[in-house]
């Protein structure tokens, strides 16, 4: 356990402490589009969490975060599009909006990721709608990415932090997903939010 937190603070450290022209040299963010692979037939959900796996050293260390399972790096809610899949997801970035929307085959492009999987968390359709609903008020007011990572500050997020947000403003249960703590510092981790008794697994996949 002592490796382990030790670990996390660097990882919160090194975050912190890289600029943003670093970060997003090696995120993979707005990188060539490639139709790599081809998603249409997963049958995906509004309400959805996708998460991924991308290169690079801040991914890395967004990985470490999770510590019972550090598969993914990051994660993004689906939300349709006349009839078609999309994920909104906050990332950092030292230009433009902090909160992307993009198809599944973008978020997924090999270049940017190594893997990815399917999450459905068990919401009503009520629930779903105010989620959407509250992600499309986010596009057009977006928060800003919380360098900090700090939870109480309610006006910044980072990317699981924001998607715990969106279910608590639709269940009203602040304990929905789980959240990690370590000597005083809490934090929500991408596996905080599907490993939990809410999201039922529904699909994976890794590029070889």
């Amino acid at each position: 356990m002592r490796i382990k937190v030790s670990r996390f603070i660097l990882v919160v450290m090194g975050v912190i402490a890289v600029n943003m022209a670093l970060i997003i040299s090696v995120s993979g963010v707005d990188t060539a589009r490639k139709n790599e692979k081809e998603f249409s037939s997963i049958t995906l959900k509004e309400g959805d969490l996708v998460f991924r796996n991308g290169y690079g050293m801040i991914s890395s260390w967004f990985q470490r975060c999770s510590l019972q399972d550090p598969t993914f790096s990051h994660a993004g809610i689906v939300v349709f599009k006349e009839d078609q899949p999309f994920v909104v997801h906050l990332q950092q970035s030292n230009y433009g909006s902090p909160l992307h929307w993009e198809r599944i085959s973008d978020f997924w492009n090999k270049e940017v990721c190594s893997k990815g999987a399917v999450y459905r968390p068990d919401v009503s359709a009520l629930e779903i709608n105010n989620i959407v609903s509250d992600v499309k008020n986010d596009l057009k007011n977006v928060p800003e990415f919380d360098y900090e990572f700090n939870m109480e500050d309610n006006s910044k997020f980072y990317c699981s932090e924001w998607i715990r947000e969106k279910f608590i403003n639709a269940t009203g249960d602040v304990n929905f997903f789980p959240v990690t703590s370590i000597e005083n510092f809490s934090y929500i981790a991408p596996d905080n939010l599907y490993l939990n008794q809410h999201s039922k697994f529904i699909y994976r996949f890794n590029y070889p």
